[in-house]
């Protein structure tokens, strides 16, 4: 299983959603309609709704045990977690039910995966509820991008660069290509694209796109490389060039390999 993470805000506290990204692939998978919600409360939350680290590790020995249990008991997948306002909510899709003479429902079978977990950790208040979810709306709603397509073409491209010698966790400039229908367009792009903290290197007209020949090359030297950093400066600028008919075409890091774009 791979894990993505990232940081929002709820009811004025931090959180975080965490969430397995190759469940993305299958989902929804309409032969585990059932969305199963473990809710753990902490013991004692700091004060910004998070657990201290000597209660994140017991957290995490629960939740992976959690996890287990409730793989095992109901068939199901581990897809979500969301950690903050002083619990943390694990959340997994399961078949109705289970059993071949006396079938169990997903809730029931569950609580007996979590009984053992339960025992072993007897001072942590864990709940358990079930709904119906075939379509795997909360897990898909917490996707942390309007373009999955994107979002997974930024994250390949990071982690080949990674995997090349990139220290990603140092500042660099990213230089971004915009693809335009006309002058116009290419203009206001400019305009946008300034206003969002980039610098714009060149404008030129080309064959990148037969369709889009009017090219603009802008960049913007971003605090580090993580994925959430380059993605959302990616769609800061996709959004406007797809409502002037346009579209990001591609980045890169010129001071490391200014030949290979993304796509």
């Amino acid at each position: 299983m791979t894990w993505d993470a990232y940081p929002v805000e709820r009811d004025g506290k931090p959180h975080w959603v965490s969430w397995d990204v190759d469940s993305f692939g299958r989902a929804p998978d309409r032969t585990r309609p059932v969305r199963l919600d473990v809710t753990v409360t902490f013991r004692a939350a700091q004060d910004d709704g998070l657990p201290g680290e000597e209660e994140y590790a017991a957290l995490k020995e629960l939740r992976e045990a959690a996890a287990r249990a409730i793989v095992s008991a109901t068939d199901g997948f581990h897809v979500m977690r969301v950690t903050g306002g002083g619990r943390q909510v694990l959340t997994f899709y399961s078949p109705r039910q289970r059993g071949i003479f006396r079938k169990k429902s997903a809730k029931q079978l569950c609580e007996e995966g979590l009984a053992e977990v339960r025992a072993a950790v007897g001072d942590y208040s864990v709940h358990v509820a079930s709904t119906e979810d075939e379509e795997w709306e909360t897990y898909l709603e917490a996707f942390p991008s309007t373009d999955p397509t994107q979002w997974f073409a930024d994250a390949n491209e990071l982690s080949r660069l990674g995997g090349l010698g990139l220290d990603l966790s140092e500042e660099a400039a990213v230089v971004h290509t915009l693809l335009l229908p006309n002058d116009e367009a290419r203009e206001s792009l400019r305009a946008t694209a300034t206003e969002l903290g980039f610098e714009v290197l060149d404008a030129f007209d080309g064959e990148l796109d037969p369709e889009l020949p009017f090219a603009l090359r802008v960049s913007r030297t971003e605090p580090q490389l993580d994925h959430h950093t380059v993605h959302r400066a990616v769609m800061s600028l996709q959004g406007p060039a797809i409502a002037a008919e346009g579209l990001h075409g591609g980045w890169v890091i010129p001071s490391f390999d200014g030949d290979d774009e993304s796509e």
